[in-house]
């Protein structure tokens, strides 16, 4: 009896440690894929304006003539390793970030779960939310590849994750914390959200109003530092919407269809990510792994301080805060979600869904107080399920593209051929510098923007001004 625990448990243990080390590799080609990133359109525009108005007029002007984004605007024109001419810089920001990303998932996810699950259970979660999201997320290029949207938009989200890592850790498990260092941190990170971009603004509020209403129906008391928080965001909100940039903005957009057809829209395409979401990821897959393994913490005192609220609640409170960030497209720019906006729908949907697969377990423990909901799936059920997620990353997805990129070279080429060419400008000493054409095949996830035959092209102009040169053509 006693050897077959052991050996039990040792199998357990086997395939914990496969599971680890095959999401790992399934995130690595991305990781290696930064070190390849070019700099693009924005990166030259960005560090241009700082190069030639120094740091506190850039902002000025940003926020002057193009938007409220203060914090990610200001980290664009102060970090980018572009200001500084160097190229190893901006690929050695683009892996950082990317790290990044993964160690606030697992920050989050720890945080969340504290002591009361295993350190194995909440790394594992984390690698199959950053492997999920890297396997159909709309757009790799805007979420870890171009430095200016990575920082406007992944690194809110990285903020998000690590703001509601420190108030889990504070407010659900009373962890040792200052109190200036949580009042401190905590403000600091939800000034920088709002000052990210419109969308990451309107999620944060929602989050924390959430989040209040989680605490009130659990406690029957209102949360002061969540109030706070929530007063801090609506403050900085009106910095960003009373920007004279927006205003100058919204002044080129076509007039917004009406507000009842942009709910109509929003949720149509919301409805229609999850549907897609649910049939062409094996996301399925991994809830069926994550049941199985979470079933045994569902009756703890940690679920029912965490995951106690009704799943008839939180799954069209879920719903409708997904559906507002596809909302503020359609009523602000009277068009369908750009591809920026789906990452940052889909990274929320992932979130979503898990946190309601632990409501709806935890509702279903607590209503039935049945025995069989308490046994985990067999070994073999577990292989045969990871056998199948395998299967899915064989077929299209991004972490497929992702591997062949690098297998083939086209990363490698690609990057060589740009960087040559920066060189051969930077050498130019002629009044118009004429490069060549890149020949080299265009990896998936890259976000070029390509020279023009014509001088006076944008692109042409800020690369021109950029290296100081008269002109520059492609031929």
């Amino acid at each position: 009896m006693t050897f077959s625990v052991i050996s039990l448990t040792k199998s357990i243990l086997r395939l914990k440690i496969a599971s680890i080390v095959f999401l790992s590799l399934t995130i690595l080609p991305f990781v290696i894929l930064s070190y390849y990133s070019i700099p693009a359109y924005d990166d030259f525009d960005y560090a241009l304006t700082t190069i030639e108005n120094g740091y506190f007029q850039a902002q000025k002007i940003w926020y002057f003539t193009w938007s409220g984004r203060y914090f990610s605007q200001a980290v664009l024109t102060t970090i980018n390793p572009l200001i500084y001419y160097s190229f190893a810089g901006y690929k050695a920001l683009n892996v950082i970030l990317i790290l990044l990303f993964i160690f606030a998932c697992i920050y989050f996810f720890k945080s969340i779960f504290q002591n009361e699950v295993s350190a194995i259970f909440a790394l594992i979660l984390s690698l199959s939310f950053t492997s999920l999201y890297l396997y159909k997320v709309p757009n790799v290029a805007f979420v870890f590849y171009w430095l200016s949207s990575v920082i406007v938009y992944t690194l809110s989200n990285i903020l998000t994750l690590i703001l509601f890592a420190i108030l889990a850790r504070k407010l659900l498990w009373n962890c040792k914390m200052s109190q200036l260092f949580f009042i401190t941190s905590t403000s600091v990170l939800t000034i920088a959200i709002v000052g990210s971009n419109e969308i990451s603004m309107l999620v944060l509020i929602e989050l924390l109003l959430f989040a209040q209403f989680c605490h009130f129906m659990a406690t029957r008391k209102w949360n002061p530092h969540l109030l706070w928080l929530l007063v801090v965001s609506l403050i900085f909100s009106l910095l960003v919407y009373f920007a004279p940039g927006n205003q100058l903005r919204e002044s080129t957009v076509a007039s917004s269809p009406l507000f009842y057809q942009s709910v109509l829209r929003s949720f149509d395409d919301t409805f229609r990510l999850i549907i897609n979401r649910v049939l062409d990821t094996p996301i399925l897959l991994f809830t069926a792994i994550l049941i199985s393994a979470y079933l045994k913490y569902a009756n703890t005192s940690y679920a029912a301080n965490l995951f106690s609220i009704s799943p008839f609640i939180s799954i069209p409170c879920s719903f409708l805060i997904l559906s507002s960030i596809s909302f503020v497209t359609y009523w602000t720019l009277n068009a369908g979600p750009l591809d920026r906006t789906l990452n940052m729908v889909y990274f929320y949907f992932i979130l979503f869904w898990v946190y309601n697969i632990l409501v709806f377990i935890t509702y279903i423990k607590r209503k039935f107080k049945k025995s069989e909901f308490n046994a985990p799936l067999p070994g073999y059920a577990i292989v045969i399920v990871m056998i199948l997620i395998g299967s899915y990353y064989l077929k299209g997805n991004n972490v497929l593209l992702a591997s062949k990129d690098l297998i083939k070279g086209r990363a490698k080429n690609y990057d060589k051929e740009h960087l040559d060419r920066f060189q051969i400008i930077r050498n130019c000493e002629s009044d118009t510098c004429v490069v060549g054409r890149i020949i080299s095949e265009e990896p998936e996830f890259y976000y070029p923007f390509e020279l023009s035959e014509d001088a006076s092209s944008k692109y042409n102009v800020i690369l021109a001004r950029y290296y100081d040169k008269p002109a520059i053509i492609v031929r």
